[in-house]
């Protein structure tokens, strides 16, 4: 894990570095906000180091925690996790887009700190992507799962790519 103790600015214009690696592959940004999420952001970074799809860089930004979320992800010895704290807690959307300020990917994929992907998630999206260069977002189907490991919902099951209100959809 690096250490970023710099705070972006909230206008800081972020220099996007050379997203391509030498596999040819695209740099495919992670972005975890969290925010008092020692008992579960552990997961959510192994299922995205677990991804079968590789360059990633994952970037997890701590809204100003009071538990040990810092500490847990520093525990983790990868060189691909950058951390980075909050002075004031700002919510979710700032995390985020302090993680998008500080992402150095062509693509952004947003993962919550209480959420895991499957090993698959990020290689299917990143062809979709790469196969129709006019897309701007990609989503799938998720699965709220009980702490049992029992499924419990389905989400965004049967979504249509066509709708022209896809955010209000989303918002849902």
């Amino acid at each position: 894990v690096s250490w970023d103790s710099s705070m972006p600015e909230q206008d800081h214009e972020s220099v996007m570095a050379d997203d391509e690696t030498g596999s040819g592959q695209v740099l495919v940004s992670v972005v975890i906000p969290a925010f008092n999420a020692e008992k579960t952001v552990a997961r959510s970074i192994s299922s995205a180091l677990a991804q079968s799809y590789s360059p990633l860089e994952i970037i997890v930004v701590d809204d100003c925690s009071s538990d040990s979320t810092a500490a847990t992800v520093e525990a983790i010895n990868d060189p691909s996790v950058r951390f980075v704290r909050h002075k004031v807690n700002a919510g979710a959307s700032a995390a985020r887009n302090t993680g998008i300020q500080m992402a150095r990917g062509r693509y952004i994929a947003f993962l919550d700190s209480d959420d895991e992907w499957a090993p698959e998630k990020i290689s299917l999206q990143v062809v979709r992507f790469e196969a129709e260069r006019t897309l701007g977002l990609v989503i799938c189907d998720g699965h709220r799962v009980a702490p049992d490991g029992r499924p419990v919902a389905t989400i965004f099951s049967g979504y249509d790519p066509g709708r022209e209100d896809a955010w209000k959809f989303l918002l849902e």
